[in-house]
């Protein structure tokens, strides 16, 4: 068996395998061969063996002399057709990523087959909580209906119940020949591509890749920057909510002027600076390099040049797992999971432009400039109950985060309260000018009251 006939045998097999160990036989030409999946430190490996090199009792002797152990970490698994509830595909290594539909859950991350808008989302399967990138974050599918292919122009299309297509990329570039086909692979580094395959089989040029189109996670291998030929950028954008990943307030990206740091903007408005990079750490933000230091596992990447300049990271172990998260308030969070010494470890860095007083307070960790009627000692505190009075207004605008909330009461000198107009989604805005009659109830959504050294007496919580 040649090692094109080894490729296909492996791609064929590998996609079925779920299990730490699977076992299949293939005839080629003349030839019985045994094939096994096994997952080994991190990575998968096929081993192929005639029937000859099995023991007396039927199994696999993986120490005879006829076995051959091939090392698959970089095989695709094609994508061919996902639909309905709990239906989702692997990379090569099962443990790491998956792509599937899911409901967001602010209580408990994705929720697989449950009612609600479903998303299109890829996801560590050893951390089913949340999503890594959304494919239709701006049109959700009302129902379990919906289907994901792909097309011979390559373009990904979800399909459903009473409703249009929904095409993920457009912008998908057109084959550079006619012969072969093009396919989408999931690889192991959760990157989602679009590509064509030669006639024999052999991966050739990529036409499209989630990579390019992050959402608010930057995984390893991302960059946050620009691409000067193609002007396509390279940034993250927050949700609008824990419950809906539709673009929110917040960007992170390189800084346009040149100069090696991150920015975070806030509609458009620097929110806040990580600082220049310079020996090996962020001179306003350590603490998103200082943790990983004693690891000696990342390797941080500035990088500048005709024809791209961006930011990005990589790591050295694959049984380290890690994102960036931009959340919906702004904050920059490195989340790392290592498995190397058999239990999980979860270890998060946040970096923000919150002053210190937030980091152990109930306050909205959000930071807005001084204004005639506010001061540095003000906050809004959430506050389960209701407000029982007439002096209210609302903005029934469905692209406000609850951070515009924030932003509009701190602003408004009459606005003392403010709460989600849709509490369920987190989106629109509901405002008080008197909160001094807030009746607490554990059972109600937060409201948000403004407090204060100076108005303690007035508002009563």
């Amino acid at each position: 068996m040649n090692e094109l006939e080894q490729i296909k045998l492996i791609k064929s097999y590998v996609a079925a395998s779920q299990h730490e160990d699977h076992v299949k036989n293939k005839t080629i030409g003349h030839e019985t061969w045994i094939f096994l999946i096994r997952a080994e430190s991190g990575a998968i490996y096929v081993i192929l063996s005639y029937p000859s090199c099995c023991s007396e009792t039927g199994e696999l002797d993986l120490n005879a002399s006829g076995v051959k152990k091939i090392k698959t970490t970089r095989i695709f698994i094609t994508i061919k057709r996902i639909g309905g509830d709990g239906s989702r595909i692997h990379a090569s290594n099962p443990s790491l990523e998956a792509l599937g539909f899911f409901s967001p859950n602010p209580n408990a991350g994705l929720i697989i087959g449950t009612a609600g808008a479903r998303y299109l989302g890829i996801w560590f399967e050893h951390i089913p909580f949340y999503s890594v990138w959304v494919a239709n974050r701006d049109i959700p599918v009302p129902d379990s209906s919906g289907v994901l292919t792909i097309g011979g122009d390559g373009k990904l299309k979800i399909t459903y119940q009473g409703g249009p297509p929904i095409v993920i990329n457009s912008n998908v570039e057109s084959a550079k020949n006619s012969s072969g086909s093009i396919t989408a692979t999931l690889l192991d580094s959760g990157n989602l591509v679009v590509r064509q395959v030669d006639s024999d089989g052999t991966p050739g040029a990529v036409l499209w890749q989630s990579f390019d189109y992050p959402h608010n996670i930057l995984l390893p291998g991302m960059k946050l920057g620009v691409n000067h030929k193609t002007g396509q950028n390279w940034t993250l954008t927050s949700w609008l909510s824990e419950k809906v990943p539709a673009p929110g307030a917040f960007r992170l990206g390189l800084d346009p002027s040149g100069a090696n740091q991150l920015l975070v903007w806030r509609r458009d408005e620097i929110y806040w600076s990580s600082g220049v990079w310079q020996n090996g750490s962020f001179q306003s933000a350590p603490e998103l390099t200082q943790m990983t230091k004693g690891y000696n596992i990342y390797d941080f990447r500035f990088v500048a040049n005709e024809e791209e300049t961006y930011f990005s990271y990589s790591i050295k172990e694959r049984s380290i797992l890690s994102r960036w998260d931009l959340d919906t308030l702004g904050e920059v969070t490195l989340l790392t999971v290592d498995r190397r010494v058999g239990n999980t470890h979860w270890i998060f860095e946040t970096a923000g432009a919150c002053h210190d007083g937030f980091k152990n307070s109930t306050s909205v960790c959000l930071a807005e400039k001084p204004t005639k009627c506010r001061n540095g000692t003000q906050s809004f505190v959430p506050k389960r109950g209701y407000i029982d009075v007439s002096e209210t207004w609302y903005d029934s605008d469905t692209n406000l985060a609850l951070s515009d909330c924030h932003a509009r009461c701190w602003k408004n000198c009459t606005c003392s309260a403010y709460q989600a107009l849709s509490p369920g989604d987190g989106i629109g805005c509901h405002f008080w000018s008197n909160a001094s009659s807030f009746i607490p109830l554990e059972d109600f959504e937060f409201v948000y009251l403004l407090t204060s050294e100076s108005n303690e007496e007035r508002i009563t919580v």
